[in-house]
């Protein structure tokens, strides 16, 4: 049971959607449940879909964005005064396709070191301080994972399976 009383958070997967070293933050429209305030975008997951269906779908409805899921991230448990939520990171890359504003007012591509400079909802604001403390979180796999994919200079090289390139 949750801290509000409710059994059942609602499950919801969010996009840390990371592209040439930055990563992108949405401000979301006036109105409804939380206020116009930064998020990772996303939404509910769905029965029966995975969180990297999901998050796909989410993507594609809220910003018109192709994008390709790579890594779960530890989740956080949010009571809000409405519900509690259970917000389920995912790293993606490779955002495609043309950007439109379906459930929020702007976007913004930030550097992951500048995430204060946003007001944040309190639930992506927890999880970017877990991900930050994390051993298993999206700053590791950011730092591990994702330079290679973004050209980073530092991990241009190639690497095949058997034989890993090791950096100077």
């Amino acid at each position: 049971m949750t801290r509000s009383g409710r059994s059942k958070p609602l499950r919801v997967v969010c996009a840390m959607i990371l592209h040439r070293g930055r990563m992108l933050a949405a401000r979301r429209l006036p109105g409804g449940f939380h206020p116009p305030m930064f998020e990772f975008p996303g939404g509910k997951i769905i029965a029966g879909e995975t969180p990297f269906e999901a998050i796909r779908r989410e993507i594609l409805e809220e910003l018109g964005l192709e994008i390709r899921p790579l890594a779960l991230g530890p989740s956080v448990r949010h009571d809000y005064p409405e519900r509690c939520v259970e917000l389920i990171p995912v790293l993606c890359d490779r955002p495609r396709g043309t950007l439109r504003l379906t459930a929020h007012s702007e976007i913004r591509w930030i550097r992951p070191d500048r995430w204060e400079s946003l007001e944040w909802l309190e639930a992506d604001r927890e999880l970017i301080l877990k991900q930050l403390t994390s051993a298993k979180g999206i700053r590791t796999l950011y730092k591990k994972k994702f330079l290679t994919l973004a050209g980073s200079p530092a991990t241009r090289t190639q690497r095949s399976p058997g034989n890993p390139t090791r950096q100077k």
